[in-house]
């Protein structure tokens, strides 16, 4: 039976330990045009595409037209640093979000466009996106106080709980969280050693 895709060819040189950097990245870019979702997939959802090859084909597959691809590459923790904010930006402002959740999640989003992204998530309209910033740890010092500030008011309790729970609280904004989020989760604010001087 003859293989429609063309998957065993490329499945058997993939396991081929003696392959290529080039080689590989020539197979990654045709598995990441494939007509097969799953294939594609299977390439956005993969953290060990060579840095050489690894910008051009998240990128492209960053604008899928399918959502579980573009849902992939917003996980994928390695996102080259030249690529990154290029690419999270882009998933942090699509339509589905579960999408924006995931970039909002990923570990790998770049200093320069970190706050950029995590104010704008801060503020989503889905509150999936919003608990995603409230418990993140990689929000950089020079906005985490507002990021947090605005977190801490949100409407959801979860999201605030969380934010009574994240371990990366500023000082220079502890205390005034702190005094806001005491009263509804005191076991959590106790506990947190980012309240450790509001106490």
């Amino acid at each position: 039976m003859e293989d429609e895709y063309g998957h065993e060819k490329l499945i058997k040189m993939v396991t081929n330990l003696n392959i290529s950097i080039d080689s590989l990245c020539e197979i990654l870019r045709a598995l990441s045009k494939d007509r097969n979702k799953y294939a594609r997939s299977g390439v956005a959802s993969n953290p060990n595409i060579p840095e050489e090859c690894a910008c051009e084909i998240l990128g492209r597959l960053s604008k899928d037209e399918e959502e579980v691809i573009r849902w992939e590459v917003a996980k994928n923790p390695n996102i080259p640093e030249e690529c990154a904010c290029e690419i999270l930006n882009r998933l942090s402002k699509d339509e589905d979000g579960d999408i924006r959740s995931e970039a909002a999640h990923n570990p790998n989003i770049p200093s320069e466009c970190a706050c950029e992204i995590f104010d704008r998530l801060s503020k989503d309209k889905n509150r999936f996106v919003r608990f995603r910033v409230s418990d993140s740890l990689n929000i950089p010092f020079e906005c985490a106080c507002e990021i947090f500030d605005r977190l801490s008011r949100d409407e959801e309790g979860v999201i605030r709980w969380e934010v009574a729970k994240n371990l990366s609280i500023p000082e220079e904004c502890a205390c005034d969280i702190y005094n806001r989020l005491k009263d509804e989760f005191p076991v959590a604010v106790f506990i947190n050693p980012a309240f450790a001087n509001c106490k």
